[in-house]
């Protein structure tokens, strides 16, 4: 799975439904965009609306990739960026751990997300 992530630049989401989230996961591990549909956890995953697309839409599924196509390096990099973040602070695993664990002794922290 590397290989495909490394040979792509943006990685797009168009379930109708909520699908598992290790594929949109990877791709922010592997610093790659993820555009994703507006359903399910794919909005809580990605972080912003601006990554959302409408279910069912491919006007608007051209629409943002259309956008993000013609963002310059900079622009690109920093949101690639931001996703890939988000991704390092809610699933690596020392994250995980102090979550749980703070579910455990009754500390939960409500800033997780």
């Amino acid at each position: 799975m590397k290989a495909f992530y490394d040979a792509i630049d943006i990685l797009l989401v168009p379930s109708r439904q909520d699908p598992l989230p290790t594929v949109a996961i990877e791709a922010m591990a592997r610093k790659k965009l993820v555009l994703g549909s507006n359903t399910g956890g794919i909005p809580e995953l990605l972080g912003s609306k601006r990554y959302l697309f409408k279910v069912e839409d491919s006007s608007s599924i051209e629409t943002m990739l259309s956008e993000y196509c013609n963002k310059d390096t900079y622009e690109f990099s920093s949101y690639v960026e931001e996703q890939w973040q988000r991704a390092y602070g809610l699933f690596r695993s020392f994250s995980k751990r102090t979550y749980v664990n703070s579910i455990i002794s009754g500390q939960l922290k409500e800033d997780r997300v």
